[in-house]
């Protein structure tokens, strides 16, 4: 016989994210006809998410189970903790980028960005009935850096490929799990 742990968390609640975004003209040349010849621009983008303590119910039932010809079978229920009501604690996140949006006469657009966002997950708190869990988390961040190219916006006649946005970007992050005093981090 072996046994199967199952546990189900559910949140009862809300929350609110709030953003703010600007656009803001650095620069316009002009033609001799008065066609703008090139454009500069900068977006400057902020978010915040309301760090909060959610309503939650915990549910766990530990089942002692039997395989048969590939197939499961439940023997007994050797406990079931039956709706236990409680609360987690989810921290604040905050985040903010910047874009250089450049376009020329030729509707041809060059978008340098950068995006940074943070974290701190060991505010983290789980708590049903008597029983309090902080989990072993460390604050995460994740910066993102990205280039996108578009051949040609507008017009009649234009192939695919010069319609087409080409992207290419890089994120670093240090994510929220932390394993034996090692956080881990990645890099695509």
């Amino acid at each position: 016989f072996n046994t199967r742990i199952s546990s189900f968390t559910s949140i009862n609640d809300f929350t609110f994210d709030f953003g703010v975004h600007g656009l803001f003209n650095l620069k316009n040349n002009y033609q001799t006809n008065g066609k703008i010849k090139n454009r500069m621009n900068l977006a400057v983008g902020a978010t915040y998410t309301l760090g909060k303590e959610f309503a939650s119910n915990f549910e766990e039932i530990t089942e002692t189970i039997r395989y048969a010809t590939n197939t499961e079978y439940v023997v007994d229920t050797a406990a079931w903790l039956e709706g236990t009501e409680g609360s987690i604690n989810i921290p604040s996140r905050i985040g903010g980028g910047l874009s250089f949006i450049y376009s020329n006469s030729a509707n041809r657009e060059f978008v340098f960005a950068v995006d940074y966002h943070q974290q701190n997950w060991t505010q983290f708190k789980s708590k049903f009935g008597d029983e309090e869990e902080t989990g072993n988390l460390a604050n995460a961040s994740d910066l993102s850096f990205g280039f996108q190219y578009t051949p040609k916006q507008i017009g009649s006649n234009i192939k695919a490929l010069k319609l087409s946005s080409y992207r290419l970007g890089f994120r670093m992050s240090d994510t929220y799990l932390d394993l034996g005093g090692n956080q881990i981090s990645e890099v695509v």
